[in-house]
C-alpha cells in the first residue's frame, strides 16, 4: 500500500482521525507493506519545488516522532519514500541520505526507494546518481518504486533501476504511471518491462 496523506515531516501534528481510519483499513485488508511519502510541509502548505529545505536536528526529531506515532497506531513498520530534494543542503544541514539513515536507525522503519525521485534530486543538485546510491542506506530498502510520466520514461530510469537491483537483489517493485496521456496499456507495458529486467538480471524466467 502506498500513501501520501499523513504529511510526515509537516509542522502540524498528524491528523488523528486520518490515522485511525488508516489503522482500520490496514486491520481489514492486512497489506504486506505500508509505504508513505516523505512530505516536508510548512504551516502554509507543502514546500514547493526549488524551495530551500532546512534538514535540521529539529526536523529529524519531528519526523521520527511522527513515524513512531504512525507505527504504534498501525502496529506495523512503514516504508518511508526518499523525497525529491531540490537544493543542496545549507551549511550545517543534514544531507539527504544521512537524514534517511538516521531516521531508519531511530524508528526501525524501512525505505521505499523511488528511482525517479533519486534522479530528480541528483539532477537538481548537479550530483551523480551512482554516488547517491553509494551513500543511500540500501540495507533498509524493502521496495522500489518506478514512476513514469510522459516527460520521464527514458533510459536513465531503467539504468538506475538495474544498478539498484544489482546491489539489492530482486526487491519487490511498484510501477506507477502518472499524468495525462498515461493509460492502462502504458502501465501494463511498463510492468512487463520491469518483469523482464528482473528476469534477465536474476535468471527468473
Amino acid at each position: 500500500m502506498y500513501g501520501a496523506g499523513l504529511s510526515i515531516g509537516g509542522e502540524d501534528p498528524i491528523d488523528r482521525d486520518v490515522l485511525e481510519d488508516l489503522s482500520k483499513f490496514c486491520k481489514r485488508h492486512r497489506p504486506d507493506s505500508i509505504a508513505e511519502r516523505f512530505v516536508i510541509s510548512t504551516m502554509d502548505g507543502p514546500v514547493r519545488a526549488g524551495s530551500p529545505l532546512a534538514r535540521s536536528q529539529a526536523i529529524l526529531n519531528r519526523v521520527c516522532d511522527q513515524i513512531d506515532l504512525v507505527q504504534e497506531a498501525l502496529r506495523h513498520a512503514i516504508l518511508l519514500e526518499n523525497p525529491v530534494i531540490q537544493s543542496p543542503p545549507c551549511a550545517g544541514a543534514i544531507g539527504e541520505t544521512d537524514l534517511l539513515t538516521l531516521i531508519v536507525n531511530r524508528t526501525g522503519c524501512g525505505l521505499l526507494f523511488d528511482v525517479d525521485n533519486a534522479l530528480a534530486s541528483t539532477r537538481a543538485q548537479s550530483s551523480d546518481p551512482h554516488s547517491y546510491l553509494d551513500a543511500f542506506p540500501l540495507e533498509a530498502v524493502c521496495q522500489i518504486r518506478l514512476a513514469f510520466t510522459p516527460r520521464n520514461s527514458g533510459a536513465n530510469v531503467w539504468q538506475l533501476y538495474r544498478e539498484t537491483i544489482r546491489r539489492l537483489g530482486p526487491v519487490p517493485t511498484l510501477v506507477a504511471c502518472e499524468g495525462e496521456g498515461i493509460d492502462w496499456t502504458s502501465l501494463r507495458a511498463e510492468v512487463a518491462r520491469a518483469d523482464a529486467v528482473l528476469a534477465r538480471e536474476f535468471s527468473m524466467a
